[in-house]
């Protein structure tokens, strides 16, 4: 890492602590748990009881698979404890803990010269700090030296907003891009279907009378998490829920400023897999879509219920985060297409 490199983060991360065995839907149940070479080979040299369950509990790294721990009954992590606490940071501290489990929701991409950190929706309070602000999300910078930490592996394993030939010089142009949605999502003088029809005729994105249920149908065929997901995918191909009533409902409720932020998080974790023009408009379709699913969901549980809470939008959020943003095969696929077809909602 050079040593002016900057870490950039949306301010609200600054507040991010994870809430343990208060989560609902805890990261150590139902995902596959790799481990990294480094702390693999640390946990070798544990001694102890602690060091035999270690021993036990872990399958080695083979080819093309890294070593992981080895899931229990209901995919639990065998180092989560009954009361859905770490055995692991209650014995050997927070420092044992391998890349994923220590950086988890965090994403990092590298973006011309800096190093840009998120949190992913997938966790109901990363979902909690975005949805509870009122103000436009900015971005703070600080100096960043080693970002890993000293010894540990570099976490910025995502997209690189850089061109996918290698050796091409980086093109600033995508930042300046970028720096455009921002400013034209966040312009509150505007609705919010005002600002994103001048995001689309900005970058010339093609408009499709393409709907939803249109979509229910594609989704329903993609990798699937949570059997659950499945009754938001029927909901999607029904295709009745009234997005006009929905919207007074939030304009009401003062709660419209959730979807300009889920679409500012959208924007900032995805279309730094951008390399060129073309790919930066397919990703702001993508973007565009993702936001358009989670409002339609919305108005299905406020058409269904007569009542749409804000906890019903967090968990909205963080199932539809470890739905489709989690699954890198998910995203391929419905990016290929929207290349293919040019579609969007």
């Amino acid at each position: 890492m050079g040593d002016d490199m900057k870490q950039i983060m949306p301010d609200y991360c600054a507040d991010f602590q994870c809430i343990a065995e208060k989560c609902r839907h805890s990261c150590c149940i139902g995902w596959e748990i790799d481990i990294n070479d480094e702390a693999f080979a640390r946990y070798q040299r544990v001694p102890g009881e602690i060091g035999k369950k270690l021993s036990s509990l872990i399958a080695p790294p083979e080819k093309d698979c890294p070593a992981h721990f080895i899931l229990q009954d209901q995919e639990r992590c065998p180092f989560l404890n009954e009361r859905n606490l770490c055995e692991l940071i209650l014995t050997l501290g927070e420092d044992s803990l391998c890349d994923i489990c220590r950086e988890h929701p965090r994403f990092y991409n590298r973006i011309g010269g800096n190093l840009e950190m998120g949190l992913g929706l997938c966790c109901e309070e990363a979902s909690r700090l975005l949805f509870a602000r009122k103000d436009p999300i900015r971005l703070l910078s600080s100096d960043l030296s080693d970002p890993a930490g000293e010894g540990s592996s570099d976490p910025a394993e995502e997209g690189v907003f850089e061109p996918e030939e290698e050796g091409s010089s980086f093109d600033p142009l995508l930042l300046s891009f970028r720096e455009d949605v921002f400013s034209l999502l966040q312009d509150r003088t505007k609705t919010l279907e005002d600002r994103i029809s001048a995001i689309r005729a900005r970058f010339c994105l093609p408009e499709s009378p393409t709907g939803i249920s249109f979509w229910g149908d594609f989704f329903e065929t993609l990798e699937r998490l949570d059997p659950s997901w499945e009754k938001e995918t029927d909901r999607m191909k029904n295709g009745h829920a009234d997005l006009s009533s929905f919207r007074a409902f939030m304009e009401k409720e003062d709660r419209t400023a959730e979807y300009e932020h889920f679409l500012w998080y959208l924007f900032y974790r995805h279309l730094a897999s951008s390399y060129d023009e073309d790919s930066f408009a397919t990703y702001l379709q993508l973007c565009i879509l993702f936001l358009h699913i989670l409002e339609y969901l919305g108005a299905c549980r406020l058409s269904e219920n007569g009542s749409f809470s804000k906890e019903e939008q967090i968990e909205l959020a963080r199932m539809f985060s470890s739905e489709i943003e989690y699954s890198d095969e998910n995203i391929e696929r419905i990016t290929d297409l929207l290349l293919d077809r040019e579609l969007i909602l």
